[in-house]
């Protein structure tokens, strides 16, 4: 048995005025176990189960329970192997304004699949000839973490329409199986709406919005006048830049953008330096090099409803979710990055500008503070608009360090469950702009990364026995369960989802006596680990290791 979502039994837990509920799950018999309490208490809670989506991507659900909390509740029509979302809808009473919930993804031992979809590396024609090589190796990364991967090479004069289009395509040739898509260098951005998320008047207009690329099947459209914008940021009719200050329907793509323009603190490094330093950094991070505390520091500058209700009630969520355990909270955010231990996620709030949140971090601080944090999320005003100069969300990306994720939080709020339980940074952006949301929230980064990384295995090599292909390999240290091994023909394309041929012991090699004589195959050997998360416990696949070739 394993406790999932603190909050109901350790007083050290804070609530922050939002539902709690401790949760167990159980493998004999399967259950799971809410134990229901909230700061304040609540008059009653109800429990729902998710049941289907709306044309929004927003999930529905259907209510299972109705309890006075504090409370125990236990949910048994569930298997091993599930993996249901609930949501814990509380309500206080006179005085307050609005009903609290909370969402949890449970997991029952649950398996994550192997077969991760297709990712778009969309690239720009400059950095596609100077960084040929680096390009290569993250191809071959993305292949050995079991991704099927295509390359778009765009200018950066294309219509956004153009790059849209092209994406749509292969979605459709990939039969709907591309799931993400990774905007590297110059490829051209997205505008949409007139929006003033931060809260600034002067700063309403048309923001960056790559979720015009994320919705496929959405109706985009360029015939308003949105108002003459501020800083650059008109919308006319025709100017190439969207209508829509709210996403027309649900996301397809998990979008994350790494875009090293217009960033002169780093002078005299070049966009192409920059790409290429990011590159190293995200094969470095992937492949397990890099590790990181699971742990989360915060720093918050804003005072009032703002700093109290709004930011920390928030990142106390993101902890307990992603970790069990209370953020780490300090007025230092610069000194806790520099911890050699590192934290897989920080957060920073404070009163911004373009290049900083005010006694929180500037930009000049990440060209030379070596950053030890995977992820980063940043709010304050106006760098939430980050197509700027040495905008603090982009530049934070390519100091020193282990950074390869950024986005603005609060507005909106971050939707981290997938995350929490071996998802990636994209599954984070999908759920947190899903749902009817503005269409501002963009990732920086990689949105095929997770928070913790498995060590692949290594060595791999290939002989040929009277029983078939024999696949010999140095196991990976973080597989707890042994190995598992996929396959592919070698001619097929990449986003053609592989065959599971077995499972090996931990140290052992495998006999592949399905293979045909004479073909040639690609296999694939995959770590394989039991996770022990907050919400439950699931059987995660890390990154493998693959050899090619055939026997007589």
């Amino acid at each position: 048995m394993i406790l999932a979502m603190g909050g109901a039994h350790a007083a050290s837990r804070p609530c922050m005025d939002w539902s709690c509920a401790a949760i167990e799950v159980q493998a004999a018999p399967p259950a799971v176990r809410f134990l229901l309490q909230t700061d304040p208490p609540s008059t009653h809670c109800s429990i729902g189960r998710r049941t289907s989506q709306d044309a929004w991507g927003r999930p529905q659900f259907t209510q299972l329970v109705s309890l006075d909390a504090p409370t125990t509740w236990e949910d048994t029509d569930v298997s091993l192997g599930d993996r249901p979302e609930y949501e814990i809808r509380c309500e206080f009473g006179p005085g307050r304004l609005d009903t609290t919930y909370r969402r949890a993804l449970v997991d029952l031992w649950w398996e994550q699949p192997a077969d991760r979809g297709v990712v778009a590396l969309v690239v720009d024609e400059d950095s596609q000839a100077a960084l040929a090589a680096s390009l290569d190796r993250l191809e071959q990364d993305l292949l050995d973490d079991g991704w099927g991967v295509l390359r778009e090479v765009v200018s950066p004069d294309d219509p956004v329409a153009v790059v849209r289009e092209r994406l749509q395509a292969r979605w459709e040739e990939t039969k709907h199986r591309l799931s993400a898509a990774l905007l590297l260098g110059a490829v051209p951005q997205p505008f949409a709406g007139h929006i003033a998320p931060d809260g600034h008047g002067e700063h309403a207009g048309a923001w960056p919005a790559d979720t015009f690329y994320a919705d496929l099947d959405g109706a985009w459209t360029d015939r308003q006048s949105r108002g003459a914008g501020s800083r650059g940021r008109a919308n006319l009719p025709g100017d190439g830049r969207l209508d829509q200050s709210v996403l027309p329907g649900a996301l397809e793509l998990a979008v994350g953008r790494v875009d090293p323009r217009d960033l002169p603190a780093y002078a005299p490094l070049s966009p192409t330096d920059l790409l290429g330093a990011y590159l190293e950094k995200n094969h470095r991070y992937r492949t397990g090099e890099v590790r990181l505390a699971p742990r989360l520091w915060a720093t918050n500058t804003f005072r009032g409803f703002v700093g109290d209700q709004e930011v920390m009630a928030q990142v106390q969520q993101h902890a307990l979710r992603l970790f069990g355990q209370p953020a780490t909270v300090g007025p230092d955010l610069v000194g806790a990055l520099l911890d050699p231990e590192g934290w897989q996620v920080v957060m920073g709030a404070g009163p911004g500008g373009i290049t900083s949140a005010k006694d929180v971090v500037r930009t000049k601080d990440f060209v030379v503070v070596s950053a030890n944090a995977a992820y980063l999320g940043l709010f304050g005003s106006w760098f939430g608009d980050a197509a700027t100069t040495d905008n603090l969300l982009r530049a934070a990306l390519f100091g020193p360090g282990t950074v390869v994720a950024t986005s603005w939080f609060s507005r909106p709020g971050l939707r981290n469950d997938r995350l929490a339980a071996g998802g990636t940074f994209g599954d984070m952006a999908v759920d947190s702009a899903q749902g009817g949301a503005s269409t501002h929230f963009q990732l920086h980064g990689d949105p095929t990364l997770r928070l913790d990384p498995m060590r692949p295995p290594t060595n791999a090599s290939l002989h040929c026995t009277p029983q078939g292909p024999r696949l010999v390999f140095e196991p990976s240290p973080d597989a707890t369960l042994g190995h598992r091994v996929y396959r592919r023909a070698e001619d097929a394309p990449s986003w053609v989802a592989e065959e599971r041929i077995g499972i090996t012991p931990l140290d052992g090699p495998l006999v592949d006596a399905s293979a045909e004589p004479g073909h040639r195959y690609v296999w694939r050997v995959v770590p394989v680990r039991e996770k022990h998360v907050p919400a439950g416990v699931f059987v995660e696949l890390g990154t493998g290791v693959r050899v090619a070739g055939s026997c007589p």
